[in-house]
């Protein structure tokens, strides 16, 4: 496998920054110990064959050049566990939100945030649903209730998602949008 073929996976600490700010990039490399990188200026990232043709235009920063490179090993899927309190109960309603990627929205029902017990049928949970929508799930115990966007989630696209449930009325609003823009997909 050549040097320029061989699979990189990156983040940066910023999703954007202005002339004379920091960015700072973390690459894990599988594979040769070194690759090359560079910064661009996207001036057209249309991907329609219709469109105008894709353009970028390099910027000479200190991260253009050779770089040596080593396999982090990571756990597929971020997650964060935050242990049961009383402050979490939302006896009256809540609002949850998070910004994600959707990485893997044809492989069915996946947690994103939420207390939801499937054992028990209790919680709540913001998910992806088996249709690869955004999902919530709302249970008490004695009942359930699933609702979804019926929009999958583009795999590899931002998005917001949201959803808020008034136990009061039972009324429920579930948010899906994409944080596209030309910028928020990876090509």
């Amino acid at each position: 496998m050549e040097i320029g073929q061989r699979p990189l996976n990156g983040y940066a600490d910023r999703v954007s920054v202005r002339p004379g700010e920091t960015i700072r990039f973390f690459v894990s490399c599988d594979g040769p110990a070194r690759y090359d990188a560079r910064l661009v200026r996207l001036i057209c990232a249309d991907d329609n064959p219709k469109g105008a043709p894709f353009s970028e235009e390099p910027i000479d920063t200190p991260l253009s050049g050779n770089h040596s490179g080593k396999n982090q090993v990571i756990h597929a899927g971020s997650h964060g566990l935050v242990p049961s309190a009383p402050e979490f109960e939302c006896s009256d309603g809540f609002t949850l939100q998070a910004l994600v990627m959707a990485t893997t929205p044809e492989n069915g029902r996946q947690g994103i945030i939420g207390t939801w017990s499937q054992t028990e049928h209790t919680g709540a949970s913001l998910v992806v649903g088996d249709d690869g929508a955004a999902g919530l799930v709302v249970g008490d115990g004695k009942a359930s209730v699933w609702i979804t966007t019926g929009v999958p989630l583009v795999k590899r696209a931002w998005y917001r998602l949201a959803a808020s449930y008034d136990r009061t009325s039972g009324s429920a609003v579930l948010v899906q949008e994409p944080l596209d823009g030309g910028h928020g997909t990876t090509r």
